[in-house]
């Protein structure tokens, strides 16, 4: 058996927890994708796992086991895996040029905490564990 893809999210991050509410519900049925905080203990610990260029990242990493993905590309992997009607867009996406495409990608990473306040409870990350909860509702 294959193991899942992972997701590695920043946990502290609002956008990084609605991104996982919005993509969970809409993922294939036969998608196995697990998101993991990249500050828990699986995090790092699966982070370490990594090429050291991939560790220094701050962003959003994306492996499957066989390919690792940061940024904008981790973003239209995990889009390939998504229902029909979003996973459609990843093959024009993924033609845009990546250094254009994760210019967009830093520019909302830069400003997420602005836009995006911290909420006064978690909201998709358990704030002890560090583990993504699997119950969100869009």
């Amino acid at each position: 058996m294959n193991d899942p893809a992972i997701l590695l999210i920043d946990g502290s991050c609002v956008l990084c927890s609605r991104l996982v509410a919005f993509v969970q519900p809409r993922l294939k049925p036969s998608t196995d994708l697990r998101f993991i905080a990249l500050e828990s203990n699986e995090g790092v610990s699966i982070l370490q796992t990594f090429p050291d260029k991939v560790q220094k990242i701050d962003s959003l990493i994306f492996s499957d086991g066989r390919i690792v993905r940061t940024r904008s590309s981790a973003v239209l992997q995990c889009l390939r895996l998504m229902e029909r009607r979003y996973a459609m867009w990843s093959p024009f996406l993924w033609v845009v040029p990546l250094p254009f495409r994760n210019l967009i990608y830093q520019i909302v990473a830069k400003s997420r905490h602005k836009i995006f306040q911290k909420p006064d409870a978690c909201t998709s990350v358990n704030c002890q564990e560090k583990t993504v909860n699997t119950n969100i509702k869009p």
